[in-house]
């Protein structure tokens, strides 16, 4: 018997944590269809605040139409970050994008009738350089699915405690949200999305912060050919 019970625990321990149903199901959501223009708000360390109107699939130069503030009244240097901004605007504010963070073994932490969440140490994309990997292997990833569709509910990384990613810097806070709405296609974007980012290199104190929202989806529009 003895025998019988330890080949049972060797045979446990040496089976592999098998994914989570659910979140499978979320990572094989189909991605496919339209871009949609939207209102936004944003502000980040150098803008307090913008709003505008974002048109994904218009020319470089034109897809960010700012409203607020008027341009008479924009300070030196803001209009030189308005076109930063509108270079990389692409509209992809989908939140599946998060899931290449989520192992498949992701714990349930929490499971209610309408919101399932999952703790996890968030997977480092396979281009991230030595100091990403290192970042994320402190992070704790949270996420939660709608049980019934499996759509994003939120995504969220944090930085528990400072940490040193090599001997010439330090990061003493990291932190990523977003909460996410469901578009008319079921689709699930990131209606909120804020970063935080503050540490010191070399001496030099560094910080950045993000807030973005999405106030209002307009016309879906095709997507640029390849």
């Amino acid at each position: 018997m003895r025998l019988v019970l330890l080949s049972a625990a060797a045979l446990f321990l040496a089976t592999p944590v098998s994914a989570d149903d659910l979140i499978a199901k979320a990572k094989a959501m189909s991605t496919e269809g339209p871009l949609y223009n939207y209102e936004m708000s944003y502000s980040d360390s150098e803008i307090e605040e913008a709003r505008g109107t974002v048109y994904p699939t218009a020319p470089v130069g034109e897809r960010l139409r700012i409203s607020y503030p008027a341009e008479e009244d924009w300070p030196d240097g803001y209009a030189g970050r308005v076109a930063d901004m509108d270079a990389g605007t692409d509209g992809e504010i989908w939140c599946t994008e998060f899931l290449e963070s989520v192992p498949s073994d992701a714990q349930r932490t929490s499971e209610t009738e309408g919101a399932v969440t999952y703790t996890f140490t968030p997977e480092p994309s396979e281009d991230a350089d030595g100091t990403e990997k290192k970042l994320f292997r402190k992070l704790i990833g949270t996420l939660t699915l709608d049980p019934a569709t499996a759509s994003v509910q939120s995504f969220q990384m944090h930085l528990p405690e400072p940490m040193k990613p090599n001997f010439l810097a330090k990061i003493d806070t990291f932190s990523m949200f977003a909460q996410c709405d469901i578009a008319p296609d079921g689709r699930s974007f990131a209606s909120q999305f804020d970063m935080e980012l503050v540490g010191n290199a070399m001496g030099q104190s560094f910080g950045e912060t993000i807030s973005r929202q999405v106030t209002k989806l307009l016309d879906p529009v095709a997507r640029p050919l390849p």
